[in-house]
């Protein structure tokens, strides 16, 4: 029995090689683009042919190679710790009823990074009661508008400090005043985030991150789903729905 299994992430990638004589068994190899690689692997008494699209960890080799990303701070982060909270609050006039819930809140931070052009892009969601919120930013770039815990409008601009790329630091400027967030890796487990109040009272929430499970070796290497068999026997298909390489 042969199946196919096509992961790629566009049809215009799936024209098939031109005819020729002399390829022999070479030609079970079908390149069909400069990032996806096709090729038969056998299970047993099954041949199942494997189309891994490699354009996504070209995409990041690109990046890494061109520019210098910055600090990674992807991951999940759960807090376990804040120093000075209460009283950085109570700078910012929150009422005291308003500080005793949040000091004794459990908060987590959710962050994904990836490159955008030569500038890196960040997500960073954070979840606690209230639910989740996430924000979508490139650093160096224009502000964001976003809200503060009591609905204000705000306006946020993230970037590097210094050319080491290390620390991030964000600006916001809020009803409250002009607040600065620093955002540092201590350790590869910790990460630590440090809140300037406008009257320059300074607060620290400490991150521990949270260890995921493993994705099996399987799963993890790839996603596929089988369609379009007959154009494997050289007849190409015009619609093609398929997984994607994933890390």
């Amino acid at each position: 029995m042969k199946v196919l299994l096509i992961v790629v992430a566009g049809a215009e990638a799936l024209a098939p090689p031109p005819p020729g004589p002399g390829r022999g068994d070479d030609s079970r190899k079908r390149p069909l683009s400069p990032m996806v690689w096709a090729g038969p692997v056998t299970l047993g008494t099954t041949t199942t042919l494997v189309i891994v699209d490699r354009r996504r960890e070209k995409r990041d080799e690109r990046g890494a190679a061109g520019f210098e990303l910055g600090q990674d701070f992807s991951g999940r982060w759960k807090l376990a710790k804040s120093v000075n909270f209460d009283e950085y609050l109570e700078s910012l006039n929150v009422s005291s009823t308003h500080r005793k819930f949040a000091t004794r809140a459990t908060v987590e931070h959710r962050i994904r990074r990836w490159p955008d052009g030569d500038n890196t892009k960040y997500e960073v969601c954070v979840v606690n009661r209230l639910g989740k919120k996430c924000e979508l930013f490139t650093v160096g770039a224009r502000p964001i508008e976003s809200s503060d815990a009591r609905g204000d409008p705000i306006t946020k601009r993230t970037e590097w400090e210094g050319p080491d790329k290390k620390v991030l630091v964000t600006s916001v400027n809020s009803t409250a005043g002009a607040l600065v967030d620093r955002r540092i890796l201590t350790s590869e487990d910790e990460m630590v985030m440090e809140l300037i109040s406008p009257t320059r009272v300074r607060a620290f929430r400490i991150f521990s991150r949270v260890q995921e499970e493993k994705e099996p070796a399987a799963g993890k290497q790839l996603t596929a789903f089988v369609r379009h068999r007959r154009w494997w026997r050289g007849t190409p298909s015009p619609l093609v729905e398929a997984g994607y390489y994933h890390q």
